[in-house]
């Protein structure tokens, strides 16, 4: 029972991440793979450099060296998804309403943008990943396609039906285990 089939839940009326129309399904089905799929985002973000889990994804110079415009080209096909939605009054990238594609384009770009902690906390075991992440949004061919439009839709998404601040777990960068409050101050 997962969570495309089961939809967002009574708070949205069991609304399904899958459109009913079956065009939008094309599309929202499109959108994921350019997402999540092989050669897709995350992928050729996993083999901008070289290391143990880029090897798993078929790292190798030409590919790496390949990967940066692959992601500026899913980016802008997502942005240009993005315009044409909001020309017709929506901010979801497929039909009037969230589907997996929003969720999911909204979760993984998070590779690709620097990462506010109020959306996902620096802990010890996250930081370097977080500073990947936002390292990726830095390179000049990504930083230039990361439009308002782009980061507005991840933000909006992530606030308003992910859980924020996504905590992965770990022990948090600034930590306040080391306060102790004196025994009259406990109820």
């Amino acid at each position: 029972d997962c969570l495309l089939s089961r939809g967002l839940g009574d708070v949205y009326k069991r609304q399904t991440l899958i459109p009913e129309n079956y065009k939008h399904r094309v599309d929202m089905f499109g959108l994921c793979a350019i997402t999540l799929a092989e050669d897709g985002l995350v992928w050729n973000m996993r083999i901008l450099n070289d290391g143990a889990l880029s090897r798993k994804y078929g790292y190798n110079e030409h590919a790496s060296a390949a990967a940066p415009e692959k992601i500026v080209e899913i980016i802008s096909v997502i942005d240009a998804c993005l315009d044409q939605q909001a020309q017709r009054g929506s901010q979801y990238l497929v039909g009037d309403a969230v589907s997996a594609a929003d969720i999911y384009w909204a979760t993984m770009s998070m590779c690709i943008t620097a990462t506010p902690p109020e959306v996902m906390p620096v802990t010890q075991q996250n930081q370097g990943m977080l500073k990947f992440f936002a390292s990726n949004s830095k390179r000049p061919e990504i930083a230039k396609v990361l439009s308002p439009r782009i980061l507005d839709h991840q933000r909006y998404i992530l606030t308003t039906y992910c859980e924020t601040p996504a905590v992965l777990g770990g022990d948090l960068s600034v930590s306040y285990t080391h306060l102790t409050l004196p025994t009259s101050d406990l109820v």
